[in-house]
Order: structure tokens, then C-alpha cells, then sequence
């Protein structure tokens, strides 16, 4: 393999593509922050007040979303825990109706030969 080869295999950081997906999973926010005016002429400290303000609200919101991420894993491992209970109960509930089948299909059975044995006689 020449070195062309391996140069393609390596993965490259592309700032405009970290930027796209950012916007695509992140709609609300990236449009908020961006529909901000940012202050022409502005001192240096005001631009700094600016991007503190902005990155608090970006840090607050992503704290939010983490927060209702770590609910839904929450309530989606009740949800299986649920569900496994459940199928653990369908198996429980087959078992015993296939015990009770059996017990009474050996009693008709039994009934039938008694039966039987009463015509003979």
C-alpha cells in the first residue's frame, strides 16, 4: 500500500462539517445563537460579555437536554424492565395452562376408561 492509500484512510477534521451536524441536531439552538446581533464597533470586553452570556445559555440548555436525555433512559429501562416481567409472567402463565391441559386430558382419559369399563361389565 503506497502512502496516497493511507493518506485517504485517514480521517480528517472538517470544522464545517462538525458546524453542519451541530446545526442539524441542534435546529433551535443554532438559529437562536445565531439570529443574535453581534455588536459592530464593540469593545473587546463588551464581545467577551457577549460570548460569556451566550455560552452560559449554550452550557444551560445543553444541561437541559442532557437532563430529559437522562429521564427518557430512565423510563425506557422501566419500560424493559417491564416488559421482561411481562414476558417472564407469559411464560409462568403457558407453563401452568400446559400442566392444567395435561392433568385434565389425562382425567377425560381416565373417565372414558372408566366408562368403558362400566359398559363391559
Amino acid at each position: 500500500m503506497d502512502d496516497s492509500d493511507s493518506d485517504n484512510n485517514k480521517m480528517m477534521y472538517d470544522p464545517e462539517t462538525d458546524k453542519n451536524v451541530y446545526n442539524e441536531c441542534f435546529p433551535q439552538t443554532t438559529k437562536k445563537f445565531y439570529d443574535m446581533k453581534r455588536p459592530e464597533n464593540s469593545s473587546l470586553t463588551e464581545i467577551m460579555e457577549q460570548t460569556s452570556i451566550t455560552l452560559k445559555t449554550m452550557s444551560k440548555e445543553i444541561n437541559e437536554i442532557n437532563d430529559q436525555n437522562r429521564n427518557l433512559q430512565d423510563e425506557n429501562n422501566k419500560l424493559k424492565e417491564d416488559c421482561d416481567n411481562l414476558y417472564r409472567e407469559k411464560l409462568s402463565i403457558e407453563r401452568n395452562f400446559s400442566r392444567a391441559k395435561d392433568y385434565y386430558e389425562s382425567k377425560i382419559k381416565d373417565l372414558e376408561l372408566n366408562d368403558q369399563i362400566k359398559k363391559l361389565l
